[in-house]
């Protein structure tokens, strides 16, 4: 009966480390920097709560996947991103998703916004 109970709980264990494992989130953001020795992007974004400008590191895998350019090397600063990851075991976020959103022009950013109303 004990052992039935152990494997019981491994297996609940097991099955929801995995359904953790694979839940996709979406962020969208601006590029802040690349490291292609460590396959990371940095990426800020503005808290939905706070209205702070947050920074998270993506670590690029083989299955990443991307649109709008075809390699890690080619996002720049500054550049748009909307990126679909995976938070693993570790605590890392691994990027499913990278899409570069190519702008015509650079629309008002919000502190603009602010301070054309403050005169």
């Amino acid at each position: 009966m004990k052992r039935f109970i152990v494997t019981l709980s491994l297996s609940l264990f097991l099955i929801t480390q995995t359904a953790l494992a694979q839940h996709v989130q979406t962020l969208a953001g601006l590029a802040v920097s690349v490291d292609s020795g460590r396959r990371e992007l940095r990426v800020m974004f503005e808290h939905p709560v706070t209205g702070e400008d947050v920074v998270k590191i993506f670590q690029i895998v083989p299955s990443t996947n991307f649109k709008n350019v075809k390699k890690l090397e080619q996002i720049k600063p500054n550049d748009p991103v909307s990126i679909d990851y995976q938070e693993t075991g570790n605590g890392k976020l691994d990027a499913v998703y990278i899409e570069v959103i190519p702008l015509k022009e650079m629309p008002f950013s919000r502190k603009d916004v602010l301070q054309s109303f403050r005169g």
